[in-house]
């Protein structure tokens, strides 16, 4: 892993590139459980202290990352105009918008002040260990059936998976032996972690990043084939470690298999079965409100759906157990519109262009989880993956110009 250190020799410099890097640190090492606030907090406060400068440098960190940076302004902008329009006054209501207009300050901070990369991916590893390690715990030494006790489970088990997959990024480029192998030991740690949760999204993201890897001639080519083996092998290993010695993969299949014969045979009282109900609420909900959705007031939501649902059949409770419609996608067209849905695609699309060097696999493991994740849970919903899309990504787009930086300087 490179380490870049500060081009100006002041002490001023250098003390603040210094405290970037601890709270950089300290945001990824508690991203998962654990008090990211000071950190984000601090962070956010140190890019107000030095608007000026970063507004200086803005036009220069426009020109390489302007999509990234409309992506995070459209988000806010319109979310925070949406609840504002429909008269909502409590501040939690405004505090996801509002963390992505704040991780653009963020962003253009950390951009021109820098911060050590070398201890990023020590702070993930951290995160994935002490998550997965305590989720293994709950699954196999206190026989919790799902485990996750420190957060909703399925929310927990994609904060673990991703920081697991990412401990695995930096084993695939890590240049020491031992690093490597410590990465990855960190890595399936965290993958038998955030299987133990039963978020059954899992498999489908598993099943797609290793697509991604085994058709990415790029990846193929950087890597020798014996990373690539290692990585294939220890991920078999684990399959077959789960499978054989565990019912974690088992009941994932028993209980997929049952829910569908439930559902077959008119029953949709299972999880499954409420999550069909659900979106089909929800498009029903956004047919009728296109543009800009019917709105973020449940009772509203309630009464307009209420007639729909009695209408198919359907379980009345699905909202009133719940305020959300079990779908990222389908949550952000009935309440938010079309525009909302665009404005969602629009982060995971920008999040994706302009990357040049290695790191552009850490954000598009970032992306596919929430992506592909969001397909059967509203992943806004959790603060923690929400952070991790607009500031660990900003983060990870920072190591991506500072390394094509170090490799554009090394080549003159």
């Amino acid at each position: 892993m490179s380490f870049i250190t500060p081009s100006r020799k002041d002490r001023f410099y250098n003390a603040v590139f210094f405290l970037n890097s601890v709270l950089v640190f300290w945001y990824f090492s508690n991203s998962i459980v654990g008090n990211t606030s000071p950190a984000t907090s601090l962070l956010a406060a140190l890019a107000i202290i030095f608007i000026v400068p970063v507004c200086r440098y803005f036009p220069a960190l426009w020109k390489g990352q302007k999509l990234w940076i409309a992506a995070l302004a459209v988000f806010g902008a319109y979310h925070i105009v949406h609840l504002f329009m429909e008269g909502v006054e409590t501040s939690e209501d405004y505090e996801t918008p509002a963390k992505a207009i704040a991780a653009i300050l963020i962003f253009g901070y950390l951009m021109k002040y820098g911060f050590s990369v070398y201890m990023v991916g020590y702070a993930i590893a951290l995160s994935t260990l002490a998550a997965g390690g305590y989720a293994i715990y709950e699954k196999f030494y206190l026989g919790l059936e799902r485990a996750g006790s420190l957060s909703h489970p399925i929310r927990y088990g994609y904060l673990v998976f991703t920081l697991a997959v990412l401990s695995c990024f930096f084993a695939w480029f890590a240049e020491k032996k031992q690093e490597r192998y410590a990465f990855y030991i960190v890595g399936m740690i965290g993958i038998v972690g955030a299987f133990t949760t039963g978020t059954r999204g899992l498999v489908i993201i598993t099943g797609f990043l290793l697509l991604l890897l085994c058709l990415n001639r790029k990846v193929l080519n950087y890597l020798s084939w014996k990373k690539v083996a290692l990585a294939v092998g220890c991920f078999a290993l684990l399959v077959v470690t789960l499978a054989s010695q565990t019912n974690v993969l088992n009941r994932y299949i028993d209980s997929t298999v049952r829910e569908f014969e439930f559902i077959e045979s008119g029953n949709f009282n299972t999880s499954i079965g409420f999550r069909l109900m659900m979106w089909d609420t929800a498009l029903y909900l956004g047919s009728k409100h296109p543009v800009l959705g019917v709105g973020h007031d449940q009772d509203k939501i309630i009464a307009e759906s209420s007639g729909f649902i009695q209408d198919n059949g359907y379980n009345p409770n699905i909202l009133t157990e719940y305020n959300h419609f079990h779908n990222q996608y389908l949550d952000a067209f009935a309440k938010d519109g079309v525009i909302g849905v665009l404005a969602w695609c629009f982060l995971l699309v920008a999040a994706l262009i302009g990357l040049k060097t290695k790191y552009r696999y850490a954000v598009i493991i970032i992306v596919t989880t929430l992506a592909i994740g969001g397909l059967t849970e509203v992943v806004l919903r959790s603060s923690r993956l929400f952070y991790l899309l607009v500031l660990g990504i900003s983060i990870f787009r920072c190591m991506d110009y500072f390394e094509y930086k170090r490799i554009k300087d090394s080549a003159s």
